[in-house]
């Protein structure tokens, strides 16, 4: 902060002269009162002490003696004095006086002397505690005093305060208490990385797992997979992990609207952008969903290819008869384009799901009785591919929890480690309003807050972090997430004092005030959040709580299990590099012949060569490069070039082979048509080249064109009906 400008050298001295002196004159005033009050009331102590332990002859007899060594010492001893002896009056000499009233005197000198220390002992207490007590008013005048909002707590004192009112859950977190039956009211854990989020997860882990509740967790790194995952007792989900079982989208559809379930939970809607093309690609993979399903091919790898190895052509085909064949008609060529993109990219993450081993079923696994484990893990490098799948799984498992029989207590823990890693679930705001009587207890961790609010939009994320009722607070590195923490912990309404100084020539123009004024105020500044220690942080919880600054230790979990087993078959090997030949095809006439059309299929991985007259696969790439040519005519390049320009002699049937497509092909026609570029197309007469490829890519392919024609079910097929 900028210092104030001065105002020159002697105004500076000249107020700091009269400031001192103002205020050393209001402390002598101070000082002389207190030791005056003290004085009086210890003289008031002492004297009464003497009176009341002196008897009125002792008291009498002293006088009389003062008075006498008073007459003595002056030499007034000549004169008689008057001594009351057993109620007689008497005179007598001033020695005789003396010597009368000696012994009562000396003892009523050691009851004055008691007092006396009584009395001084009681004035310098009183010295003290005015001092102190002047001294804390004083300050206490000054001090901001809370009148009513949140307030703020160290752990120790929520943790007292908590178990005093008999309202602490078996569940701690931060080793402060959680309230009695507050688990599914939700926790969020929010920290930047290395601030000890983990730990609070593995610590809360711990204790589902010894009181034998179920869990499922999300685990984008795989710790803690290796704390907690019981190989033969729990299930680890993971495309690529070989400990992960078959599971498939129709081991989780038993209802009509499971399909839209299974759609909705792969295709969210954008948090900003326009929802059509995500309920438009809905639409699409739920009809998908049916009609593989009715024709019996429920697999993964069916799922994928009809959609991926697809052109819009085949995809329509497939959904002949179905709301979502209008999406993709090739008639409405970008359109469906651009619909086959947003599916697909959803779909990318099942191609590494296998559909080997016993089937699997989440939505089954959820209504079991028993103590098992789900983990959904991913692998760092391939954990936003993977992104689509997973947040399935994690949607499906809330989707089954919620099809359960309400039970209004603590059932199954989801924790998430990492919630933006996950594309957007529109069960969530379901799931942290609705769940608590179905008895999921969600445990959320996120690093920075920006990340939510990109994801879910700004709406669907304030619900989110509200629906989490328990809070734990760490620091952050963002000022804005750090202000959004302070608004969560709350205001205070504040009685704040200030005091102003006011000093003249005259003294009696000096003078201070002291005023107060109401304020709110956060309980936790922004900058506290942004300064504070790993594994320190603020808990919140739900009810009539302070806020509580917690600290906690570091614990090592031990490893039980690996994180990630690879499932073999992902390995990947290339063909050496071989210097190209100069020329595309062998002219020796022992070359062996071009397979005929339909008599090859198509290998994973091969490009295919395609008879543009008939449509079929006639061979792969690598076979048609080993031979010769089924036309009479051979095609070069330059002959290709030629035909392309128009200059080809369309009175005999042509063969033109290629492996790299020269200048002026018409690529772009197989892009738009979802068909790789073939290596041979062979033209028969009549026809000009550009005249065949226009016929290739516009027709449909022949599985495509019998998916069409096959009749309807028979009503035995469960898929009958939907």
């Amino acid at each position: 902060m900028a210092k104030r400008a001065e105002k020159g050298t002697m105004g500076s001295f000249s107020r700091g002269a009269e400031l001192w002196m103002h205020q050393a004159r209001l402390f002598g005033v101070a000082v002389l009162t207190v030791v005056v009050i003290s004085f009086l009331i210890g003289l008031v102590t002492g004297g009464v002490y003497f009176y009341k332990a002196a008897t009125p002859v002792e008291r009498y007899a002293l006088e009389r003696n003062w008075i006498g060594q008073a007459r003595d010492a002056l030499g007034m001893n000549l004169a008689k004095m008057e001594l009351y002896v057993n109620g007689s009056k008497s005179m007598l000499d001033v020695k005789e006086v003396i010597a009368l009233t000696e012994d009562d005197a000396t003892e009523a000198r050691r009851k004055m002397r008691n007092g006396t220390l009584i009395g001084g002992l009681v004035g310098i207490g009183c010295l003290l505690l005015l001092s102190m007590f002047w001294w804390h008013y004083g300050r206490g005048k000054m001090t901001d005093e809370r009148l009513r909002g949140a307030s703020l707590v160290n752990g120790e004192d929520l943790k007292t305060l908590v178990n005093a009112r008999e309202d602490a859950s078996p569940y701690v977190i931060a080793d402060v208490p959680m309230r009695a039956k507050s688990e599914n009211l939700h926790t969020l854990i929010a920290g930047a990385q290395g601030t000890g989020k983990s730990q609070q997860f593995f610590a809360l882990m711990k204790q589902v797992r010894a009181r034998g509740k179920r869990a499922i967790v999300y685990d984008p790194s795989g710790e803690f997979t290796q704390a907690f995952f019981r190989p033969g007792k729990d299930i680890l989900m993971n495309p690529l992990d070989a400990r992960s079982p078959n599971w498939n989208i129709w081991n989780e559809i038993e209802k009509d609207y499971h399909f839209d379930n299974m759609a909705n939970g792969l295709i969210p809607d954008p948090a900003e952008a326009d929802p059509f093309w995500a309920k438009a690609g809905r639409m699409v993979l739920k009809d998908v969903y049916k009609v593989l399903g009715r024709e019996g091919r429920r697999t993964n790898r069916d799922l994928y290819n009809s959609i991926a190895k697809s052109n819009l052509e085949a995809m329509h085909a497939l959904l002949a008869g179905e709301a979502g064949a209008s999406y993709v008609d090739p008639v409405t060529e970008r359109t469906g384009m651009s619909l086959k993109m947003t599916v697909q990219n959803q779909l990318e993450a099942f191609r590494f799901l296998h559909d080997e081993g016993e089937p699997f079923s989440i939505r089954k696994w959820i209504k079991e009785e028993s103590d098992s484990w789900m983990f959904i893990t991913a692998r760092e490098e391939l954990r936003e591919a993977l992104a689509p799948v997973l947040s399935l799984w994690v949607d499906t498992v809330i989707k089954a929890v919620l099809s359960l029989d309400p039970v209004h207590r603590e059932r199954l823990w989801l924790f998430v480690d990492e919630l933006p890693t996950l594309q957007k679930l529109d069960i969530l705001k379901l799931a942290l309003t609705n769940t608590r009587k179905y008895g999921l207890c969600c445990v959320l961790g996120v690093q920075d807050f920006s990340q939510v609010y990109e994801i879910y939009g700004h709406d669907l994320a304030k619900t989110i972090i509200s629906g989490c009722q328990t809070k734990l607070l760490l620091r952050v590195t963002d000022g804005a997430a750090a202000k959004l923490m302070s608004e969560l912990m709350g205001q205070a309404e504040v009685d704040e004092k200030d005091e102003t100084l006011s000093y003249g020539i005259s003294s009696s123009r000096d003078g201070v005030s002291v005023f107060a004024k109401r304020n709110l105020r956060e309980i936790v500044l922004t900058s506290e959040i942004l300064t504070l220690p790993d594994m320190h942080g603020y808990l919140v919880i739900p009810g009539d709580y302070p806020i509580a600054r917690v600290a906690y230790e570091y614990t090592p979990t031990p490893k039980i299990a690996e994180g990630f087993v690879e499932r073999g078959g992902l390995g990947i090997s290339f063909q050496p590099n071989t210097p190209a030949a100069p020329d595309m095809l062998d002219d020796d006439d022992d070359a062996p012949a071009a397979p005929a059309a339909g008599a090859v299929k198509k290998t994973e991985g091969d490009r295919v060569v395609i008879d543009a007259d008939t449509g079929e696969v006639v061979g792969t790439r690598e076979e048609l490069s080993r031979a010769k040519p089924r036309s009479e005519d051979e095609s070069d390049l330059e002959a290709l070039a030629e035909a392309l320009a128009g200059k080809e002699d369309i009175s005999k049937d042509r063969t033109y082979t290629f492996k790299v497509p020269p200048k002026g092909f018409p690529s772009r026609m197989f892009h738009d048509a979802g068909m790789e570029i073939p290596g041979f197309i062979h033209v028969p007469a009549g026809k000009t080249l550009m005249q065949s490829i226009e016929a290739l890519t516009m027709k449909k392919p022949a599985k495509a064109a019998a998916a069409a024609a096959k009749p309807a079910p028979k009503k035995s097929d469960p898929y009958a009906d939907i």
